[in-house]
C-alpha cells in the first residue's frame, strides 16, 4: 500500500510570520496539536513545523511571551518527510529511526498531506480485516 492512499489532505497550517499566540488559536480552533508552518499564506513553501510540544519546550518553558515569539523562531526547521509513491513500510521506517509519530508528505516540493502512525494503524487493521472477510468467504 502507498502513503498516497491513506495520507490525510487535511491539515492545519500558519505562516512562519504569525506569533506563537496565533499558532495556538490555530491549534485550539482545528483540534490539532501539529502545524505546518508555510513561508507564507500566499506562497505555501513549507519551511518547518510547529507542534504543542515546541511551543511548550521553547516557548512556555522559557517564560517567553505568546503575542511577541515568533513562529520562525521557534518551529521546527529540518523536515521530516516522504514521498506520495512510497509504500507503509517505507513510512513506518522512517518513523521508527526519526522517532516521530507523523510524516509531511512532499512531492517535488510541494506538500501533499501528512500521514501519521494513526493511519498506517488503521489501514494496517482495515486490510487485516478485508483479508479475514475474504477468507470466510472462501
Amino acid at each position: 500500500m502507498k502513503v498516497k492512499e491513506i495520507m490525510s489532505k487535511n491539515y492545519a497550517f500558519i505562516a512562519q510570520d504569525s506569533s506563537i499566540k496565533d499558532a495556538a488559536k490555530e491549534m485550539e480552533k482545528t483540534g490539532r496539536g501539529f502545524l505546518v508552518v508555510f513561508k507564507s499564506l500566499k506562497e505555501k513553501r513549507v519551511m518547518g513545523v510547529l507542534s504543542n510540544k515546541d511551543i511548550i519546550d521553547r516557548v512556555v518553558a522559557k517564560n517567553l511571551p505568546l503575542w511577541s515569539t515568533y513562529i520562525s523562531d521557534t518551529m521546527t526547521k529540518k523536515l521530516i518527510h516522504i514521498k506520495p509513491d512510497s509504500t507503509l513500510s517505507e513510512a513506518m521506517d522512517i518513523m521508527k529511526k526519526k522517532s516521530v509519530k507523523r510524516l509531511l508528505v512532499i512531492d517535488k516540493g510541494v506538500m501533499k498531506g501528512i500521514i501519521t502512525y494513526s493511519d498506517i494503524f488503521k489501514a494496517m487493521i482495515k486490510h487485516k480485516k478485508e483479508l479475514l472477510d475474504m477468507a470466510l468467504d472462501f
